[in-house]
């Protein structure tokens, strides 16, 4: 019929046809993607590389910086506590409490400097156990923040151990006033003894700046964005004080540090000396920062705040 005599059409498939541009850059980046579960199993040996190596590194400079840390501290507590009658100098004391703004506070950096300070105090001049004594005052005072609960912890769990060389228990205010008994010994054994008794009751107690009555001020909050309802806002509860006032127990510790303070403090005769006039010195700024402590604590908590 009608068809015959016609030349028949051809019919070209689509997919015979040369792919566009845009589809050929489709099809590139399909082909460009790899596998997700090659992407999770290299991603996961890669952190697990990293892992290994930052700890090994970690380790390794923590272990180095220990061992130089150590033997520099080991070279500077032997100067600062020599039994002669100069003062511990303010080069060795700055040295020795430097450290602790070196090294972060997650290592363990007085378990190694309290066992020093105790080997000192143990010698038998007196004058060393006094330096010793207003070291570790100076590293309670003096030392960096993030080490202070630490020292405190430390210093606690020493006095509940026992020195396997001596077979007592460390910081035993017995076992630091024994020794040889001379006539400079006898005269100051005394003010050893309350000095000690304040030092550690001091590192045991308090950090630096009495923050246990007085924490620092936290930030103001920002103000949230008022609501956009139109409904009625109920006023908002009173807000308490931001500061609380200091536990029954802080405050109990405050007061046994004034009392042991008011009878280090009192030189008596024959007690007089450089080496006990610094230790009064340092008890004396201890007290200015703690009845400072307290009358900020009391200012914040006898403060209107808002809703009263």
């Amino acid at each position: 019929g009608r068809g015959r005599g016609r030349q028949e059409s051809t019919v070209v498939p689509y997919i015979n046809k040369a792919q566009s541009a845009f589809t050929r850059g489709l099809t590139t980046v399909r082909n460009s993607i790899p596998d997700p579960a090659t992407i999770a199993s290299t991603t996961k040996s890669a952190l697990a590389t990293a892992r290994s190596t930052t700890t090994h590194v970690t380790k390794t400079i923590s272990r180095e910086f220990k061992g130089l840390t150590s033997s520099e501290l080991e070279q500077v507590m032997l100067k600062a506590t020599r039994p002669d009658d100069t003062p511990v100098k303010g080069k060795h004391v700055e040295r020795l409490v430097g450290v602790t703004y070196q090294v972060s506070g997650r290592f363990d950096l007085y378990s190694s400097v309290l066992r020093k300070l105790w080997k000192k105090m143990l010698e038998d001049d007196w004058r060393t156990k006094i330096k010793s004594l207003y070291v570790l005052h100076r590293f309670s005072s003096d030392g960096a923040p993030d080490h202070q609960q630490n020292l405190k912890l430390r210093l606690r769990e020493l006095r509940r151990s026992r020195d396997p060389k001596t077979k007592e228990k460390y910081f035993n205010t017995k076992l630091f006033l024994k020794g040889t008994v001379t006539a400079d010994n006898k005269a100051f054994r005394d003010f050893l003894a309350r000095y000690a008794h304040y030092v550690f009751l001091r590192v045991q107690t308090f950090s630096g700046m009495f923050i246990e009555i007085a924490p620092p001020d936290t930030p103001p909050q920002r103000n949230e964005r008022p609501s956009k309802s139109k409904s009625p806002q109920r006023p908002a509860p009173p807000t308490p004080p931001s500061s609380p006032l200091p536990s029954r127990q802080v405050l109990e510790g405050a007061k046994l540090l004034c009392q042991s303070a008011s009878q280090a403090c009192v030189l008596k005769d024959g007690e007089v000396c450089e080496n006990t006039a610094i230790a009064v010195e340092r008890i004396a700024a201890d007290m200015i920062g703690l009845t400072t402590a307290v009358a900020v604590s009391l200012n914040r908590c006898l403060k209107p705040h808002k809703g009263s």
